[in-house]
């Protein structure tokens, strides 16, 4: 098994682990989770990347790092987690 499909399996756990802690984050609470660790699927890929900004109503996230997505996630159609418990 190579490193990137331990990567890739390891991932997968991270983001079923979330998943099943609930840590979802939604338009009403994504406001309280900026500069927090994040976790998601994009084009059937799981990503990790950090909360830079919140739009007004929350429904938009901006990530720190992503440029794929233009630095943004809808959070109203994406399931978004929170990797980042405090």
């Amino acid at each position: 098994m190579s490193n990137m499909e331990i990567i890739g399996e390891m991932e997968e756990i991270i983001y079923n682990m979330a998943k099943t802690l609930n840590y979802r984050i939604t338009p009403q609470n994504s406001h309280n989770f900026i500069g927090r660790k994040i976790i998601y699927k994009s084009r059937n890929k799981i990503k990790c990347d950090i909360i830079k900004n919140v739009s007004f109503n929350g429904n938009t996230i901006y990530l720190k790092y992503n440029t794929d997505l233009n630095g943004n996630l809808q959070v109203v159609s994406r399931r978004v987690y929170l990797i980042d418990f405090d």
